[in-house]
């Protein structure tokens, strides 16, 4: 009599799991760069009994109906998945949040300045959010001639002008839509080369 009785009681846990639908690849979060396309999620309801409803709600309370949807706006979306059942239990649901990684600012600015042939010269960056990777290009005539470091001691062996560039990069891994922000900026210097000799008449 209890082996019954236990064995009714798995079949309703077995019945209610599959009465109640859910949304695939659902609470987690996305974060796109400045001035690139939102991320556009679809919505994938299983179990229960079709059609299903969708239900997302915006970032300010209004409501959208439909699987598939462009979050346009910063913020969390509430969304829903319904069946057509009828049941107690035949809803699911769940939150997506939206980040803008913004660019960085304009007041990045490359620390070389009265660069002479044959000094060390410290150039670096300012102003860069955290989390970037810097990758650097020192020009013509460069010990190093590149760097991966935010600061880096340069000497030049040649003089003139030199254009130094840095790309920035920065990912983030392990959200639900993958994006990878970067960034370059590029400065150019000049580097003093003076030269003088004696003779006897």
């Amino acid at each position: 009599m209890r082996r019954n009785f236990l064995a009714f009681g798995m079949l309703i846990f077995i019945t209610l799991l599959l009465i109640v639908p859910f949304i695939s690849k659902a609470q987690q979060t996305t974060t796109i760069c400045e001035g690139s396309a939102w991320p556009v999620l679809n919505a994938g309801c299983e179990g229960g009994t079709e059609p299903y409803t969708v239900t997302w709600i915006r970032p300010g309370g209004t409501t959208i109906i439909g699987s598939s949807q462009t979050l346009d706006t910063v913020g969390v979306w509430q969304w829903s998945c319904e069946d057509s059942g009828g049941t107690a239990c035949n809803s699911n649901g769940g939150t997506h949040t939206v980040k803008v990684e913004p660019n960085p600012t304009e007041d990045i600015t490359i620390g070389a300045i009265d660069v002479c042939v044959n000094t060390l010269q410290t150039i670096n960056a300012t102003g860069v959010p955290a989390g970037y990777s810097f990758s650097w290009n020192f020009g013509s005539g460069a010990v190093p001639s590149t760097s991966t470091s935010s600061s880096t001691n340069v000497t030049y062996s040649t003089g003139g002008a030199k254009t130094i560039s840095l790309s920035l990069t920065k990912g983030f891994s392990g959200e639900l839509c993958s994006e990878t922000c970067a960034w370059e900026i590029t400065t150019t210097i000049d580097v003093g080369e003076l030269s003088g000799s004696i003779s006897c008449e």
